[in-house]
C-alpha cells in the first residue's frame, strides 16, 4: 500500500510545478505585450499582434488584418454596382411555350437584350426553335413578340416586340468596331436570367479564345470566360468593366467550368443581316488550306485544294495548290481561325485580296467570294 506521507509528497510536487508554469506563462505574456510595435512589425512572418487602438479611425483607409487599402476594394465594388445599374434595364427575360400538345406544353426561357430603339431583342435561337409563342418579361410586365430571323451557325436570333415599352434602354451595336479587343484577364460581367429569375449579375474574366473546341469548328473566333451558365442564362449580354458590351453568352463548357461568348462585332454582323438584309449569308473563298510548321512555334498555311466551281479569280493571276498564304485583305495569316474570321465578316460576291508566296516570290490575287450553304 502507498503511504499517506508519499501521497502528500506527490501532491505537493504537482502544485509546485503548476505554480511555476503559471508564473512562466504570465512572464512570457508580459514580455510580448511589452515589445514595441515597430519591433513586432519588423519580425518576418510574425503572428504577434501589434499593440493597436481598437477604436475605428474614420480617416484610416486600410482594411483590418490586411495590408491593402480599403479604397481599392471599395472602388471595385462601386464600379460593379455602377455597371449593374447602368446596364440592367437593357436586359430582358425571353419566354415561350414549348412546341407540343396542350397537355404537355410548358414554359421555357432564356435571356436577351434590346439591340435598338425599335424593340428588337437579340437572344439565342434555341428558344425560337422550341417555342411556338414568344414574349418577353421586362420590368415585371409581359410583351408579346414575333420572330424576325435566326442564324443556326451562331445560334443567335432576333425577335421584335409587337408593342414595345414606352421607355427602353437599348445596347446599340452600331459602333462595334470602335471598342477595344477583349483578351485574357479582362474582367467581365454577365447579366442573365438564371433559372428564370429576374436579371442578375455574375462576374468573371476572359480566359481564352476558341475557334475550335473538341471536334466543333466555329464560324468565327469566340471568347471563353470562367462564367458558368445555368438554365436561362444563354443569350445574356456580357460587359467589360468599363461598361462596353463584350458579347453574348451562347454556350456552356461544363468540362472547363466555363462558357463561350460571341464577340460584339460578330453580333453586329448577325443582327444587321437578320434585320436589314433578310437573313444571314456566308461565303467561301473556294479553296482549302492545311497548316505546317515553318519555324519553332510558327505555322504557315498552304492551299491544299481548289474548288473550280466556286473560285472566281479577277485578272490573269490565279491561285494554285501549294501557294503559301501570307496575307488576306492585308491582314497577316498566322494562326488557325484567321481566314475564318476574315470570311465571317465578308458577304457573297464581294472581292477578296489574297497575297501568297509562290516559288519564293510574293503574288497578289483577287477573287470573288461565292455563297456558302450552312
Amino acid at each position: 500500500m502507498v503511504s499517506v506521507s508519499f501521497l502528500i509528497f506527490l501532491i505537493g510536487e504537482t502544485l509546485t510545478q503548476l505554480c511555476s508554469s503559471t508564473l512562466a506563462l504570465a512572464a512570457s505574456t508580459s514580455m510580448v505585450t511589452a515589445i514595441p510595435q515597430e519591433t513586432v512589425a519588423a519580425i518576418p512572418n510574425s503572428n504577434i499582434a501589434p499593440n493597436v487602438n481598437t477604436q475605428p479611425n474614420p480617416s484610416d483607409t486600410t482594411l483590418p488584418n490586411s495590408g491593402y487599402p480599403s479604397s481599392t476594394l471599395c472602388a471595385l465594388s462601386n464600379d460593379m454596382q455602377h455597371l449593374w445599374n447602368l446596364r440592367k434595364d437593357s436586359v430582358v427575360k425571353v419566354m415561350g411555350i414549348e412546341n407540343g400538345n396542350s397537355d404537355k406544353a410548358q414554359e421555357i426561357f432564356c435571356t436577351g437584350f434590346f439591340a435598338d430603339h425599335e424593340g428588337h431583342v437579340l437572344t439565342t435561337a434555341t428558344i425560337t426553335t422550341r417555342a411556338e409563342t414568344l414574349w418577353i418579361e421586362y420590368q415585371r410586365l409581359c410583351y408579346m413578340a414575333i420572330l424576325v430571323g435566326k442564324d443556326t451557325a451562331t445560334n443567335l436570333a432576333v425577335i421584335k416586340l409587337i408593342k414595345k415599352p414606352e421607355q427602353l434602354t437599348p445596347i446599340l451595336l452600331s459602333k462595334a468596331q470602335d471598342i477595344p479587343i477583349f483578351s485574357e484577364g479582362h474582367l467581365v460581367m454577365a447579366i442573365g436570367c438564371a433559372l428564370g429569375m429576374e436579371p442578375t449579375p455574375t462576374w468573371g474574366m476572359i480566359t481564352g479564345q476558341n475557334i475550335v473546341f473538341e471536334d466543333h469548328i466555329f464560324v468565327t473566333t469566340y471568347l471563353r470566360s470562367n462564367i458558368n451558365i445555368y438554365g436561362g442564362e444563354s443569350g445574356a449580354p456580357v460587359f467589360g468593366s468599363n461598361g462596353d458590351l463584350c458579347g453574348i453568352l451562347i454556350a456552356s463548357l461544363p468540362e472547363l467550368h466555363s462558357s463561350l461568348i460571341i464577340p460584339k462585332r460578330a453580333l453586329e454582323r448577325i443582327f444587321n443581316d437578320i434585320v436589314h438584309n433578310k437573313g444571314v449569308k456566308y461565303c467561301t473563298a473556294g479553296f482549302s488550306v492545311r497548316a505546317r510548321m515553318s519555324a519553332p512555334g510558327k505555322k504557315e498555311f498552304l492551299i491544299s485544294a481548289i474548288d473550280e466551281q466556286k473560285i472566281k479569280c479577277l485578272g490573269t493571276e490565279i491561285l494554285k495548290v501549294g501557294d503559301i498564304i501570307r496575307m488576306i485583305e492585308k491582314r497577316p495569316i498566322e494562326k488557325e481561325g484567321d481566314i475564318a474570321d476574315i470570311l465571317f465578316f465578308k458577304h457573297p460576291n464581294e472581292p477578296l485580296s489574297i497575297t501568297v508566296l509562290r516559288n519564293e516570290k510574293p503574288l497578289t490575287v483577287t477573287i470573288i467570294l461565292s455563297e456558302k450553304k450552312i
